[in-house]
């Protein structure tokens, strides 16, 4: 895969996790059996579904929340992105009320692709910054 195309999924990845009503489209990045795993969370999803459930629970959690991409890596079929995240906790997150305060966490993602599309992702980021910037 060239690393063009490569560099493209990352951005759009970016892009649709900072677009509200967009999952769909973000669900369309990857592969029928793609495994997607937050591990500051310990959680892990196995397909498609799972994933559109995460993300419609980010989304509602936090309405604003953005994904900033500070910077990229692409080699045959893996890649890696640093990103800054952002957004208000408007909506209830499991086990989180909703606080109605702002975070900006930095982290990193490690992506595996196949045929274009991404079979796997896996997101770093420092929960507790997170925690005590919602005040939890």
């Amino acid at each position: 895969m060239s690393s063009e195309i490569l560099t493209s999924v990352l951005e759009d990845w970016a892009s649709l996790w900072s677009t509200s009503d967009a999952a769909e489209r973000f669900i369309s990045l990857f592969t029928d059996d793609c495994v997607y795993e937050d591990v500051a969370l310990e959680h892990v999803m196995n397909g498609k579904s799972e994933i559109q459930h995460f993300y419609q629970q980010t989304r509602s959690a936090f309405p604003d929340f953005k994904v900033t991409l500070e910077s990229q890596m692409a080699t045959g079929s893996q890649g890696a992105v640093q990103w800054l995240m952002t957004g208000t906790q408007l909506g209830d997150f499991p086990g989180i009320p909703a606080t109605k305060k702002y975070v900006s966490v930095r982290g990193a993602s490690i992506f595996e692709l196949h045929e274009g599309k991404i079979k796997g992702c896996r997101d770093y980021y420092n929960l507790a910054a997170m925690f005590k910037q919602l005040g939890v």
